[in-house]
């Protein structure tokens, strides 16, 4: 049953903290269909281009206002972080495809981020670094909860906390047609707000474990290890031969369904204690060895060890390697990273620990064979998803601080690479997404970026061409990364078009024929929306030197994910895609572009330089 409430805000402090940040501006008609069509230029031809371009003068002039003056309604509104809140949920939420797969991301923690022994210089055991995540997540969800938090900065700058509230005690709920979200003081079946209890996978069996004691305290690592180890010999002895988790693997409509038939048969109290959790730990039993096994491991491995919902899963191999599995509607990796962050400088010893052992007990499930079926048909087509999906990790040897001395922005250089790359691996030009993080706005998430721009174009048909010299083509390196700057600083300004039209398209699709929009806008068939939106290399990137791996799976059939990390002294890159694509020559591209875009600017220096 669905348990309809008022909302009570329980974090008011972080609700005060957004207040005094900029709203998202949001920008004019005409303004973003100028940008939209300076953007899709380069991935259309001339045709194709002119067509776009009188789709663009025909919705400015006719249906756009229309669907601007109710966006604009929502700018409006005190209520709401920005006009694109809407978007947001819609985006994430009215998907109807796997998340594990297509949505989720991971991230992988180095060696020294909390060992199970402190001041380790390994991993060491399974149930000992557990603990220590435990007892460390614990203490933030605390101090989350108490608005014992310092502000978040970056360059001086306060940014928005606002998905802090959905890290912990959180968990997407399966719904037909469109999901929808569990959280403490949420509308929709709230989750109650005294929770101390996390979920432990272990054999596919589900535990949980209290982190909190009776007072609120945090139970320390020491006390935590016992009980993870003996739920680890616990699930090894008597494995779940039916694994509920699976199930979230699947399409969200038949999850959906699949969790309603769970509620009917009486499994409600499991449930919620799933949804309610603080977080997850997965103790799983078995990984490939290597940096690359292990980040497949926290992407796609032991899937029914994993509920896939749950915004924060952290994953513990059995030779202590950890990492953590993210749900991705609520949140992006700058949030996980401040957290992470936040979580490693609270002080080593806890002034006020936990007292006595932490009680835990193994979920029971009621299913029947229609639900067993559901288990094994979920658990092979995943199955059959992993097999057709091909990674690589890529360890290039220079950093942000060697691509800076060039004279070029670090990120700049990356993307640029990646386009080469594509060009000579798959002999095209490749529609590429770039995130973009927009903090700094109220409730700010993410702007999409688009990297084609005609400085990128001319700078892969310069290196291509043999008449070109070596200066000229170090000069095009520098264009097209000046150009790369410049997109990135129109995105972080909130001028970017193609969110502002998604919104625009939502409102339409939502509310049409009420404003006398009852068609779809041509702007949406046009060759260069189709073009603009099509993705062939899907980028993000995540600066920390706590992270040691990054990565998501590939967001359509014909897509490379590129998921980076790129710090002053490395560059480390997962590649993910469908087993057709080939690429393991990407990447062999990609670490030849890199070394030739470095030469050329080393031996052509910048004048400027």
């Amino acid at each position: 049953m669905t348990i309809m409430v008022e909302p009570i805000d329980p974090l008011p402090g972080l609700t005060a903290r957004e207040r005094d940040l900029p709203r998202l501006p949001l920008p004019g008609l005409a303004a973003t269909g100028e940008a939209f069509l300076r953007w899709c230029r380069p991935l259309v031809d001339d045709a194709g281009y002119a067509e776009t371009e009188r789709a663009v003068t025909a919705f400015v002039a006719g249906p756009g206002p229309a669907l601007q003056q109710v966006l604009a309604g929502r700018d409006e509104d005190a209520g709401r972080g920005s006009y694109l809140d809407d978007f947001f949920a819609e985006r994430y939420f009215a998907r109807r495809y796997p998340g594990a797969m297509h949505a989720n991301f991971f991230l992988r923690l180095g060696p020294r981020v909390l060992p199970a022994e402190p001041g380790g210089d390994g991993d060491g055991a399974q149930a000992g670094r557990a603990a220590r995540l435990l007892a460390r997540t614990a203490r933030l969800y605390r101090a989350i909860r108490a608005d014992d938090l310092p502000d978040l900065t970056v360059r001086g700058q306060r940014v928005s906390m606002h998905q802090w509230r959905y890290l912990f005690g959180a968990c997407r709920i399966p719904r037909p047609g469109r999901d929808t979200d569990r959280t403490i003081g949420g509308a929709v079946d709230p989750v109650d707000p005294s929770v101390r209890h996390v979920a432990v996978l272990a054999g596919g069996a589900i535990f949980t474990l209290d982190v909190l004691d009776d007072a609120g305290r945090a139970y320390p690592p020491e006390a935590l290890a016992p009980a993870l180890a003996a739920i680890a010999g616990q699930a090894a002895g008597s494995p779940e031969p039916d694994p509920v988790g699976i199930l979230a693997t699947g399409p969200r409509d038949d999850w959906a369904a699949a969790r309603e038939r769970l509620l009917a048969l009486g499994n409600a109290e499991a449930l919620d204690a799933v949804e309610s959790a603080i977080c997850c730990v997965c103790l799983d039993d078995a990984a490939a060895p290597g940096d690359l096994g292990a980040d497949d491991a926290l992407l796609f491995g032991s899937a029914a060890n994993r509920w896939w919902d749950k915004p924060w899963s952290w994953i513990v191999l059995p030779d202590g390697r950890a990492g953590i599995n993210i749900e991705h509607s609520r949140l992006d990796g700058t949030t996980v990273i401040a957290a992470l962050e936040t979580m490693i400088d609270l002080a080593t010893d806890d002034p006020d620990p936990g007292r006595g052992s932490p009680a835990h007990r193994r979920l029971t499930w009621r299913l029947d064979d229609q639900l067993r079926e559901e288990i094994g048909r979920a658990a092979a087509e995943f199955a059959a998803l992993v097999s057709d999906t091909a990674t690589v990790a890529v360890d290039l040897d220079l950093g942000a601080d060697a691509i800076k001395a060039l004279g070029v922005s670090p990120d700049a250089f990356a993307q640029l690479s990646y386009q080469v790359a594509h060009a000579r691996a798959r002999g095209a030009i490749a529609p590429t997404y770039e995130s973009v993080s927009m903090r700094g706005y109220r409730q700010g998430r993410t702007e999409a970026m688009r990297v084609v721009t005609p400085h990128s174009v001319a700078l892969v048909e310069a290196l291509g061409d043999p008449a070109r010299g070596g200066a000229e083509r170090a000069t095009a390196i520098r264009d097209a990364a000046a150009a790369h700057a410049a997109r990135a600083k129109e995105c972080q300004a909130g001028r970017a078009p193609q969110q502002h039209l998604e919104a625009l398209q939502q409102v339409r699709r939502t509310n049409g024929p009420r404003i006398g929009v009852p068609d779809e806008p041509e702007l949406y068939a046009s060759p260069g929306w189709l073009a603009l939106r099509e993705e062939r290399l899907s980028t993000s990137s995540v600066p920390s030197r706590l992270i040691d791996g990054f990565g998501f799976g590939p967001t359509n059939d014909d897509c490379i994910g590129v998921g980076y990390i790129l710090l002053p002294d490395r560059w480390r890159v997962y590649l993910s895609a469908r087993a057709r694509i080939d690429v393991a020559g990407f990447a062999e591209r990609l670490t030849e572009a890199v070394a030739e875009l470095r030469g050329l600017l080393a031996a052509h220096p910048s004048d400027a330089g």
